[in-house]
């Protein structure tokens, strides 16, 4: 398999995973300035654009975090395969505006349900609950709070575990978008 065909095979599971419940690679860990992580849903990938994209509430950490730098980590791990994916990249902030518009019709209600909480995400309450009100009919009000953030890739790692020893391959596209690849230690 050559370097480019490898690309080519991390952007096709990508691109798979969002539509795949079942796929581990469909809840990625996103890190954010100052060593934030925390595992989010791929809502989808674009291997032309080289872009992956998820949802987040405006008013969450991750959401402030990225307004105040850009810069963003996904990590994907695949324990079946053995395949870890480690992808760069500057993150696009979309609320209100056609992206935002054209993600929140495009999904379901139990996605946009979340958006309807109050107060808002890491804020306290007084005891457990999820924020949310009674089943409400009218999930608009949510629109608000949604926020689309898309990640365009400029580096990407390839990582797989082997008995006889580990698989690692790198593969960037810097400002030019000009595409190189090579193989590394793991």
């Amino acid at each position: 398999m050559t370097l480019e065909d490898l690309a080519a095979d991390c952007w096709r599971l990508l691109a798979a995973a969002p539509g795949d419940r079942g796929s581990p690679l469909r809840t990625p860990v996103l890190a954010t300035g100052g060593a934030q992580a925390r595992t989010v849903v791929l809502r989808a990938a674009d291997a032309a654009a080289r872009t992956l994209t998820i949802f987040t509430d405006l008013r969450s950490s991750k959401a402030a975090q990225l307004a105040g730098d850009p810069g963003a980590c996904m990590v994907f791990y695949d324990p079946a395969s053995g395949v870890q994916l480690r992808a760069w990249g500057a993150a696009a902030l979309h609320s209100g505006d056609a992206v935002a518009r054209a993600c929140w019709d495009a999904a379901p209600a139990v996605t946009r349900r979340p958006y309807l909480s109050a107060p808002g995400p890491g804020l306290p309450l007084d005891r457990p609950g999820s924020g949310l009100p009674d089943l409400a009919d009218d999930l608009e009000p949510g629109y608000a709070h949604f926020l689309v953030v898309r990640v365009t890739v400029s580096r990407l790692e390839w990582l797989r575990l082997e008995p006889t020893g580990n698989l690692s391959a790198r593969f960037d596209w810097p400002d030019g978008g000009k595409f190189s690849a090579t193989w590394i230690v793991p």
